[in-house]
């Protein structure tokens, strides 16, 4: 199987009801095609959306494997990733869903520009001078 055949594993994998196992397939492949960091990047995003215990520690321990590290530890910063996710949810914005918190992200500070963020902190108006060009 070659890479096209792995991306669309990767794709199916997202989906919902598909089997986790596909997983760590979809890893292995990756990296006998020598694509050891997107390997292990495929596992870190599947244990954020899998909610099975069983499948989860399945994908910890090759995650583990894949990075020549303890799962314990990985699991650990898993859970502290969650908790710090969880206080700055709840500090931020307690009132909206977790998953609006991951789309909109903490409140912006006080004074925040929305025209520049808008425009990129482009002058869309042009209120500066055009640059005088050289004659052809």
């Amino acid at each position: 199987m070659d890479e096209r055949g792995t991306l669309l594993t990767e794709s199916a994998i997202r989906k919902p009801g598909a089997p986790v196992g596909s997983a760590t397939w979809a890893a292995f492949m990756r990296t006998k095609l020598g694509q050891h960091d997107r390997a292990v990047q495929g596992l870190r995003e599947m244990l954020l959306v899998t909610t099975q215990t069983k499948s989860r520690r399945a994908l910890i321990e090759q995650l583990a494997k894949l990075q020549s590290q303890d799962a314990d530890e990985i699991a650990g910063e898993l859970y502290e990733a969650r908790l710090r996710f969880w206080n700055d949810w709840q500090s931020h914005r307690p009132a909206i869903p977790a998953t609006w918190y991951v789309l909109l992200g903490p409140r912006l500070r006080d004074g925040f520009d929305m025209a520049s963020l808008a425009t990129g902190g482009h002058d869309l108006v042009m209120l500066n001078e055009l640059e005088a060009l050289d004659p052809l």
